[in-house]
This record gives C-alpha cells, sequence and structure tokens, in this order.
C-alpha cells in the first residue's frame, strides 16, 4: 500500500508515518520544513516530495491528515480532487492498532512522560509493546514503532477530540483542566465532552491521576468503572529532588501496606504523580510493579520535557510548557535544583493566541520562580492575530505584576537571549514551537565558548 503522510515533520503525523514504514508499506510524505523529524524518517526510507510529485511516479492509496490541516490546504484538495481516500491521524492510528491490546493516554499535561514511562516499563521488561508518543523517547531515539507484544501504548490526542474515537482496555488521564479553548471553548463544555465519552465506553477501566481532581468530582456520580487518585493503590509519598536533575522519590503502596524506593532520572512533584498513575496501569496489566519501578531508574526520558542541553558554565534547559500550569510546574522543579543563589533566566514562546488570550492572567502568574523573562513572538500555528494580544504588552504587563526584568525579543535571537544571561545562569527555554531551535543554538555557542 501507498500511504502519503501531510504534514509529515510534526511529531504526531511522524508517529504514523513510522509505524506504517516498519509494517512495511511504501510510505511519502511533505511538510514546509525539512526539520530533524524529517531527515529521521528520510533516513528510515519516507519519500519527501508533495503529493502531486509523487502521484508522477505511482499511485497514491491513502493520504493521512490531521485537525491542523484545513481543508484549503493544497496537498488536501488535490487528494480530495482526485478522490484519494482521506484518513485522519486518529483513524488511521485506530487501523494501525486494532489487533492490540490497547492503552489509552490523555488529558491536559503529563500524557507524554506517562506515555514514555510506561512504553519504557514494557520495552525495558521484554514485552514488545507498540507505541505512539507525543515525544521522542531519548535512548530509543523513536516516538513510535510496531511491536509483536499484545500491548499498544498510545497517547491519545485530546486537543481536537479525537480521543474520543478509541475505546482502550485502560484509559489513564493524567491530569485534567481546561487547556484547548479553541476546541472546548469552557471548562464546562470540556468536562462534558469527557463525560459523554466515559459513558459510552463498555469496558474500558478509567483511571483519573492525581491531577484530575476536576474529573473525579465532576464524574463522581456517573463514573461507574472510574478510579481517582483517591482510590488509586500507588500513593506519592515523598521525594527529593538532586542537583544532578534526578530525584528520589518515594511511594506507598495501599494494598501491600508498604513504601517502595527508587531514583528517577527526571525531576518534579508532578513526574512523582505521574508514576504512580503508570504504576497503577502496570498493575491492571497483571505486570509486576517492583520489576517496573526497577527499570525506571534507567528511564531515558523525553526529548523536549525538561531536557538538559547543557549544564556548564550555562545550563539550559528546553521544555515544551506552553500552557500556565505547565510552565508554573517546570519552573518550580527546576529552582528545586537550583536552589535560590542562581539567577533563572527564562525564554517563553506563547503558542496560539486563542491560548496566550484566553489565560492571560494565569501567564502573568505563572513565572514566580524566574528571574528574567524573556518573551518570543507569538507562534500562531497557524490562528490568525489578535488584536493587542502580542509579546511587547505582556512582557510590560508581567515587569509591572512582579517588579522583576521582563522584555519582548525582536525575533528569536541568538544574541539577543546570549546578551540576557551569564556564566553561572539556568536558561530554561519554555515553548511548543520553534523557539526549541533557538534553544540549542545556545546550548552549542555557549559549549563552544566554553572550549
Amino acid at each position: 500500500m501507498n500511504v502519503h503522510i501531510l504534514a509529515v515533520g510534526g511529531i504526531g503525523m511522524s508517529g504514523i508515518a513510522r509505524m506504517i514504514m516498519q509494517l512495511g508499506h511504501r510510505v511519502s510524505g511533505f511538510d514546509m520544513e525539512r526539520n530533524y523529524i524529517v531527515e529521521g524518517l528520510v533516513s528510515s526510507g519516507l519519500d519527501f516530495r508533495p503529493l502531486d510529485e509523487v502521484l508522477k511516479d505511482r499511485a497514491v492509496d491513502v493520504v493521512v491528515r490531521s485537525t491542523a490541516i484545513g481543508d484549503l490546504h493544497p496537498e488536501l484538495k488535490s487528494a480530495v480532487e482526485k478522490n484519494i481516500p482521506v484518513y485522519h491521524r486518529a483513524e488511521m492510528l485506530n487501523i494501525l492498532v486494532r489487533e492490540k491490546k490497547v492503552i489509552g493516554i490523555t488529558g491536559a499535561h503529563g500524557k507524554t512522560t506517562s506515555t514514555a514511562m510506561l512504553a519504557w516499563i514494557l520495552f525495558a521488561l521484554g514485552r514488545s509493546p507498540t507505541a505512539y508518543v507525543g515525544g521522542i523517547i531519548k535512548q530509543l531515539e523513536s516516538n513510535a514503532w510496531v511491536g509483536a507484544g499484545q500491548w499498544a501504548v498510545l497517547e491519545l490526542d485530546e486537543s481536537d477530540g479525537t480521543f474520543s474515537l478509541f475505546e482502550p482496555e485502560i484509559l489513564f488521564v493524567p491530569s485534567l483542566e481546561l487547556e484547548h479553548i479553541d476546541f472546548y471553548g469552557t471548562q464546562e463544555d470540556m468536562l462534558s465532552f469527557f463525560q459523554t465519552y466515559f459513558t459510552r465506553l463498555k469496558s474500558t477501566r478509567v483511571l483519573l491521576g492525581w491531577h484530575s481532581k476536576i474529573g473525579a468530582e465532576a464524574f463522581r456520580l456517573d463514573g461507574e468503572g472510574i478510579v481517582s487518585s483517591e482510590q488509586m493503590r500507588f500513593v506519592p509519598s515523598d521525594l527529593e529532588i538532586r542537583s544532578d536533575f534526578s530525584m528520589w522519590v518515594r511511594i506507598y503502596d495501599r494494598e501491600k501496606d508498604r513504601y517502595m524506593e527508587q531514583i528517577l532520572p527526571v525531576i518534579g512533584r508532578h513526574n512523582l504523580y505521574n508514576l504512580c498513575g503508570v504504576l497503577q496501569v502496570v498493575n491492571w496489566m497483571g505486570i509486576d510493579v517492583d520489576e517496573a519501578l526497577t527499570v525506571m531508574r534507567e528511564f531515558p526520558g523525553v526529548s523536549r520535557r525538561m531536557e538538559v542541553l547543557s549544564r556548564q558554565p550555562l545550563t539550559v534547559i528546553h521544555d515544551y510548557a506552553h500552557h500556565p500550569t505547565e510552565i508554573e510546574t517546570t519552573l518550580s522543579a527546576v529552582r528545586d535544583v537550583i536552589g535560590y543563589d542562581r539567577r533563572m533566566v527564562v525564554v517563553f514562546e506563547p503558542h496560539r493566541y486563542s491560548r496566550f488570550s484566553g489565560f492571560w492572567q494565569e501567564f502573568l502568574s505563572c513565572f514566580d520562580a524566574a528571574d528574567v523573562v524573556l518573551v518570543t513572538p507569538v507562534y500562531s500555528a497557524g490562528e490568525a492575530q489578535l488584536d493587542n494580544i502580542n509579546s511587547d504588552r505582556f512582557a510590560f504587563e508581567l515587569q509591572r505584576s512582579r517588579g522583576k526584568p521582563s522584555y519582548a525579543l525582536i525575533a528569536y535571537d541568538l544574541d539577543e537571549v546570549s546578551a540576557a544571561v551569564r556564566p553561572g545562569d539556568c536558561l530554561v527555554v519554555l515553548g511548543a514551537g520553534k523557539v526549541v531551535s533557538l534553544a540549542k543554538q545556545i546550548a552549542s555557542a555557549w559549549a563552544y565558548q566554553n572550549n
């Protein structure tokens, strides 16, 4: 079968491409930017060309799109005009795992790390899972693969509601709060969408994690078969952040009345919460929890999730955080590591005008741990610009409210950011868009200077 992937350079679409290629099918795809993800796919056999160019050489049986691809996208229009079947990304993913027992992970925050944790546990224990993750698991250098085992661990996208196309064996929601204003509008509408979905599930075991309190309250009356953190077997007890960006954790096992301890190569109480949920899922799957916790000591982490790009003379950390809750959580965890004797300089990339506008006040309140905040231009992700929603205004209001320096960057400029930091600082670069390239440039530049 010949499959063409639209916007193949995105993390979700690239995962679909990887899985289809691993199943032996021929895959082509195109994107506006030939980024590092595309380069990895090309080395694995992707034919990187626009649809019309591919069609000059061979037929295309299926085109795969995401919600982000508008109906006026030229490749999509071409596919429709030529009567080529078009599948949504979620529909194709459902097809790819139809013979597997599916574990779905969705919700506002913690999806990628939790999915990666569970996929890593199954991989390390020799269970050969199928996995679809919203980030690159670093040691495995992949975000998706098809395994020979019975389990498929899938990060399911809640941003457009397409997670509701799946009826998994187990559904884990690490956190639940309003995130995607452009789709849900209000928290009440978001909760209603989830409640309708949960009601439709027939035999799925649903787990609401430690950051899903609003869900536990909203679904208390109607949530038969739903387990919240109040009933979860594994309870986060204690943690100790270490200077090497690892942490010691203690977890209480309610069923066996015992404590379990481990060193994890990730930091933050939110990751301890994520792990407790993952262990609950592992237990439901019939896998030994102690073995799972043991292999978590070697968990390689996920690219763009609290990723330390350099340590000396400038510590550079990049994180995908682009929602106020994520930002506050990330900065708090970093502050726990570096203490209060070092300056924390933050580069913040606002992501989508709808999110920046809808959570404006929350964004103004989530940078307490930072000493200096630099704000990039808004990464629109295709949205139309909104009047008076811009980085200049935000930096001005942030400085006025915090009484600490905040500046709007003219562009994603290496020199502009370098001028704001000094040796010994910790630079935290936050955002889900192209700011990752800036983070890598800064880390490389300072490493070169140190040599």
